[in-house]
């Protein structure tokens, strides 16, 4: 048992060593430098220079690279940049589980409201279908996405095990925004729209057939 647990132990530091060595620090030196350039060049001053520098990391497709791109166009101010990034996150999407709530306005005017008022009880009612078609975590589908155009397919896919035509519908991405039609099983037909914020969730809501709006989010990465 000693013996054994000398052994680990010189194991141990020599996984140290190595991870301390000369070689791993310069190659991690090298990789931050190259990072560094990345997030240098999205940001310079030259707006077609971002755009080509974003197309090209988009290209590559080296998902940190990606990422760390994507993040930093989405909290500049140049909107062609945005929208470009915006086609580039999306373009690799496919399933989005977006938490669900009923707006702060909505549920005081119900808590407010008296057990007579009729359009308070259709209110409450359309919510609980929602919750039990959802379970407040709606599930979309994206597919066929056109990173060039940005234009897509979506699902519903709540209560799904594979996509079902009736449950699809179009999407478009305008700007940054993310914007589709979708069937949900049980419930309605829904518009969704999307956009990132400043904390890099995506957020909006979800305006279904003669139902209150319900408020979405969800991190994006």
């Amino acid at each position: 048992m000693k013996g054994m647990r000398t052994w680990l132990m010189a194991v141990m530091l020599a996984g140290v060593a190595f991870q301390g060595s000369p070689d791993v620090r310069a190659q991690e030196a090298k990789r931050r430098e190259e990072l560094g350039k990345v997030l240098d060049r999205i940001n310079d001053p030259d707006p077609l220079l971002r755009i080509a520098v974003l197309e090209e990391v988009l290209a590559r497709g080296n998902a940190t690279e990606v990422q760390l791109a994507i993040k930093s166009a989405l909290n500049g101010s140049d909107p062609d940049l945005k929208s470009l990034a915006m086609r580039g996150y999306a373009a690799n999407l496919r399933d989005l589980y977006l938490d669900s709530s009923v707006p702060k306005e909505v549920q005081a005017a119900l808590e407010q409201a008296d057990d007579k008022d009729r359009g308070a009880a259709a209110t409450r009612s359309a919510i609980s279908e929602w919750r039990q078609a959802t379970g407040d975590r709606l599930h979309v589908r994206l597919e066929k996405m056109d990173a060039k155009t940005g234009r897509f397919t979506a699902y519903g896919m709540n209560r799904l095990n594979k996509p079902d035509d009736r449950t699809a519908g179009d999407g478009h991405i305008v700007g940054t925004r993310l914007r589709m039609s979708i069937g949900i099983l049980s419930l309605r037909r829904c518009v969704i729209e999307l956009a990132p914020s400043s904390a890099l969730m995506l957020e909006g809501s979800a305006t279904c057939d003669n139902m209150p709006k319900m408020l979405l989010s969800m991190p994006m990465y």
